[in-house]
């Protein structure tokens, strides 16, 4: 019996239908398994690098342990100092190491020095050319040939369980025998630390070095083709591998299964939809229906996009003059959501008398030719709040070449106006702090001479026969220089650019000790009250910028109280202050000291609170402030890594709270012993002088000459380094200016450290550079003295520096 003709119309377009989409279906499945096996090994990829950037960095600071065990060996000067310190300088290694077993010297082959000797007894005296271990005899031949760590491992160690050993050839003058030093690393710790022990779920992982031995596994076995990750750094070669506990084909299978899935059900449908398309009012019907729905989708994000940004949107019948708003309008101009808006006139209602001209003009120029326009407009909420809107308008002609719509929208953009305001704050801030702290650093030599000459005139003239009217004079110059001196120091600390001594300080000590001064400073109407913790409060800081916070803020407690009241100092410990974070902080400690200190005084005004850590912005009379107080507070709590926040109310006071990071590994307070000048010393001692000012150049020679000390001078760090290799005596001490052309302080005690080792270093300078006291805290028997100082100081400055110990 013959198919009927309709049948066959529908049934043989499906069939083609269906026979090319399972070919097309067929082939994006194996396109898609390809691009997954790819996703996979990526995913692996990502998943291990950060083991081996581990492996890398925890390496790496072995290494870097290393390096430093190494140097302390080549700069001691002989083998009994090495033996006597070796403990010492081993014992600061091991506690910044993580799963470090052992530091150990090689001595012709054989280990003579092992810290801690505790639990280490097997290795001691153990010969390396004579080791069982094969990787160990042939790890040491290779370490005495290289220039670089070698890295041996994993071994079984001496002293029990699997370890890594690094060595790390040394040249000694004092002992040519001496030829590597070792650091032993406890393997299972170190994979501990690094992550192995707890591998990305379902990736089975493997370390190995450059000869492809397995140094650490996490499973029995691996796949055939992993993801191989080189870890960076000094290893050399050592690579970490990782491939899916079951395979490649497994975890691609997984992936592949849904999309197989899809494109059968794909299949079907397309072969389906064929099968009706004979029915074409239907699916004229469905297209109406599906486009319907996607048009209400759309118009749905639309008003979700616009709510997100904060965004209205608006239209104006260019004939008639009626706009027609969104929603969002009323709460963008401040108005509650049930406000409806009427034409443009009433929008020109919550503007000012110029904006409200500007939109007006735009309004008008848009319904009379196609145009656009975009403003910033200032408006007031009902609060009185003042809001920044920005408005777009846009009109187009139609066919016959009049305007019959403008449209456009209305954005918030309050926020952004207060950031710009901020960051262009901040970078106002930066450029006076910048000018700050290069006119206090050129001032400071300035003042170092008036300071130090004058201090040698007023000596002078205690002589009889001087007039009395020459003392009043110098004490005058001197009292003017010493306020100059504090001058300058706001403006440094300000600046965030001062030269600071820090050092581990108990902040509840330091403010017991500042209570008599305190008293006397607000004076007897003023009542100060402590609330301290009972426990220490560990702070690292510079101890003259901590008792100038605390007067800076007691003054300006007492000025607030012109009649009398309370100073309320507080001291606790607590977390970061809450609320918003300003553009220049980084507050990153978990725990902060916070001194507070409070008034019952007049309060700040609201129109004052935004500019109070101005520099030389001050609510005080002419002649009774500077300016600079809350600034210098301001600017050394941030150079401390703090931030200072206050509450202030009319009649109430205000409360400034100081938050410092506290010190977690204090374990007590640096103190500073006094030094015993020994008689005749200084005539005995030879000083190279290198300063670039010429006048203060020729005031040290004369103070440190005037105390008896032989003084070469030289005017620059490269003149500084031609002197001393001229001079054939001993130089017991240099004294250099931090910043100098050419060659500067820091690099010149390097270079002359390494002519002379013997030789003192004290640095001086009028302005810190967190670069160059970065690099000068690596060179041994360093001391320092800021600008500007007194003979006196820079006398005992020289017999501190003279007098540490080696």
């Amino acid at each position: 019996m013959p198919m009927p003709r309709v049948t066959r119309t529908v049934l043989l377009p499906t069939l083609l239908v269906l026979a090319i989409a399972s070919l097309v279906g067929s082939g994006v499945v194996r396109w898609y398994a390809r691009n997954s096996l790819e996703a996979e090994r990526q995913h692996v990829r990502a998943s291990i690098e950060p083991h081996a950037n581990r492996v890398a960095a925890v390496l790496g600071q072995r290494i870097a342990q290393l390096v430093a065990l190494k140097t302390f060996v080549e700069l001691v000067r002989n083998s009994e100092e090495l033996e006597r310190e070796f403990s010492l300088f081993s014992a600061g290694l091991l506690a910044t190491g993580h799963g470090l077993r052992a530091v150990e010297v090689v001595r012709d082959g054989r280990i003579v020095l092992v810290s801690p000797t505790a639990g280490n007894e097997p290795a001691l005296g153990l010969h390396f050319p004579e080791h069982v271990d094969e990787v160990v005899r042939s790890g040491y031949a290779r370490a005495r040939r290289s220039e670089q760590p070698t890295i041996v491992g994993p071994v079984r160690l001496a002293q029990g369980g699997l370890g890594l050993l690094v060595f790390h050839r040394v040249r000694v003058a004092y002992d040519p025998a001496v030829e590597l030093v070792e650091l032993v690393i406890d393997l299972p710790v170190l994979l501990q630390e690094v992550y192995l022990a707890e591998p990305p779920e379902g990736i089975a992982v493997a370390l190995r070095d450059r000869r492809g031995g397995v140094v650490a596994s996490t499973h029995d076995q691996l796949d055939a083709d992993p993801v191989t990750v080189v870890v960076p750094g000094l290893i050399g070669g050592w690579v970490l591998g990782g491939a899916p506990l079951n395979g490649w084909d497994a975890a691609v299978a997984a992936r592949v299964a849904p999309v197989r899935v899809a494109a059968v059900t794909i299949v079907l449908l397309i072969t389906l939809v064929a099968a009706l398309l004979v029915d074409r009012d239907a699916r004229l019907t469905r297209k109406v229906a599906a486009r319907t729905a996607s048009l209400a989708a759309s118009e749905e994000r639309l008003r979700f996009a616009l709510a997100a940004s904060r965004s209205a949107t608006f239209e104006e019948d260019a004939v008639t003059g009626a706009v027609t708003w969104s929603v969002e309008a009323a709460a963008i101009l401040g108005r509650a959501l049930t406000d409806t808006l009427g034409g443009v006139a009433e929008l020109q209602e919550y503007l000012s008398d110029v904006d409200a001209q500007r939109v007006a003009q735009a309004f008008q120029q848009a319904r009379q030719a196609p145009s656009q326009a975009t403003f910033e407009l200032r408006t007031t909420d009902t609060e009185g709040g003042a809001r920044w809107v920005a408005l777009h308008l846009l009109s187009r002609a139609d066919a016959s070449g009049a305007v019959r719509r403008v449209v456009g929208t209305l954005t918030d953009v309050t926020e952004r106006r207060r950031l710009e305001e901020q960051f262009l704050h901040a970078q106002k801030m930066q450029a006076m702090g910048v000018l700050a702290g290069g006119i206090a650093h050129d001032f400071n030599n300035l003042l170092t001479v008036i300071l130090s000459a004058g201090h040698m005139a007023r000596a002078s003239a205690d002589e009889p026969g001087v007039p009395d009217s020459m003392r009043t004079d110098l004490d005058d110059v001197l009292s003017a220089g010493e306020r100059a001196a504090v001058l300058t120091g706001q403006l440094l600390a300000f600046a965030r650019r001062q030269v600071v001594q820090l050092q581990r300080l108990d902040l509840r000590e330091l403010v017991l000790g500042m209570e008599p001064i305190v008293r006397r400073l607000v004076g007897a109407p003023v009542r100060v009250d402590l609330e301290l913790t009972d426990a220490p409060v560990r702070v690292y800081a510079d101890h003259g910028q901590l008792t100038q916070i605390l007067l800076n803020l007691a003054i300006n407690a007492r000025d607030a109280m012109p009649k009398g009241g309370v100073v309320r100092v507080a001291l606790s410990v607590g977390p970061p202050p809450m609320g918003p974070v300003r553009p220049d902080e980084v507050l990153t400690a978990e725990q902060y000291a916070v001194l507070e200190v409070s008034d019952t005084g007049t309060g700040i005004a609201p129109e004052v609170q935004p500019r109070i850590f101005d520099p030389f912005f001050t609510t005080k009379p002419v002649g009774q402030g500077t300016g600079l107080g809350l600034t210098t507070v301001y600017g050394i709590v941030r150079q401390c890594g703090g931030t200072v926040r206050f509450d202030t109310a009319a009649d109430r006071g205000t409360t400034f709270r100081v938050y410092l990071p506290i010190d977690a590994e204090a374990d007590g307070i640096n103190g500073v012993e006094p030094v015993r000048r020994e008689p005749g010393a200084a005539g005995e001692r030879t000083i190279l002088l290198a300063e670039g000012e010429a006048s203060l150049r020729t005031l040290v020679a004369r103070a440190l000459g005037k105390v008896g000390y032989r003084v070469l001078v030289a005017e620059d760090g490269a003149s500084a380094v031609s002197t001393a290799r001229d001079y054939t005596g001993d130089i017991d001490l240099v004294i250099s200016d931090v910043s100098m052309p050419g060659l500067g302080g820091v690099e010149l005690a390097r270079t002359l450290l390494a002519e002379r080792p013997e030789m003192r270093v004290l640095l001086m300078s009028g302005l810190g550079q967190q670069e160059e006291w970065y690099a000068a805290a690596a060179l041994r028997d360093l001391s320092f003295i800021a600008k500007p100082f007194l003979p006196s100081d820079l006398v005992a400055a020289v017999e501190r520096a003279l007098a540490a110990k080696r």
